[in-house]
């Protein structure tokens, strides 16, 4: 009788970072890739546990990203690969991929910074009103 699943973005684990969002799934698949729980901290450099091929060391932006897709083998590739790529060149690569959206919040350095590719908000269902938490 329900339209899908209710499933709860994480939110980021920084101040002034945006509450949990939520998604509907139904026939598609999310997952989230982040630095929220594997992570390093070296001299006072927070070293996430996904490694930018191109440098072999620990992204260092402080960020969680959420992909929809209709698979989880997609989601998967492509929430490792927006992370390393960054949100300008991650987006081009989720709009060039049918049927997938992204949601990205980081925080490289005193800034909290929110970004959506442009089909988020309808492939992320009216969980609570447009994909947002409230209370």
């Amino acid at each position: 009788g329900k339209t899908g699943w209710r499933i709860m973005i994480t939110p980021l684990d920084a101040e002034g970072a945006p509450p949990p969002r939520f998604v509907m799934l139904r026939n598609s698949a999310v997952s989230t890739s982040g630095d929220t729980h594997q992570r390093v901290e070296i001299e006072g450099v927070r070293y996430s546990h996904i490694v930018d091929p191109r440098t072999g060391v620990g992204i260092t932006d402080h960020s969680l990203v959420s992909v929809l897709a209709p698979d989880c083998t997609t989601t998967d590739l492509l929430e490792t690969t927006v992370t390393v790529l960054g949100p300008e060149r991650g987006l081009k690569l989720i709009e060039e991929t049918p049927h997938a959206a992204a949601y990205i919040v980081r925080k490289p350095d005193n800034k909290v910074e929110v970004f959506e590719s442009p089909r988020w908000n309808r492939l992320a269902g009216r969980a609570d009103g447009g994909g947002r938490a409230h209370e």
